[in-house]
């Protein structure tokens, strides 16, 4: 065998190694529940009280 069949057979066995790899910690997650509501409001919209950051050197409302 040629030194150009060995380094393709070589790279064909790391992509199916990264890809099992890859592979195992996806099959081995819990399935996703779509049991979840957002909270909404009593009219129905949502809800988004909670915390709130403004990272931003101007203000919400500018000076007049």
């Amino acid at each position: 065998m040629s030194n150009r069949y060995l380094v393709a057979a070589g790279a064909l066995a790391a992509v199916f190694a990264v890809a099992l790899v890859g592979a195992v910690p996806a099959a081995g997650q819990a399935q996703d529940e779509n049991n979840y509501m957002a909270p909404r409001t009593p009219w129905g919209d949502p809800d988004f009280q909670g915390s709130w950051e403004n990272r931003s050197p101007v203000p919400l409302e500018r000076p007049v």
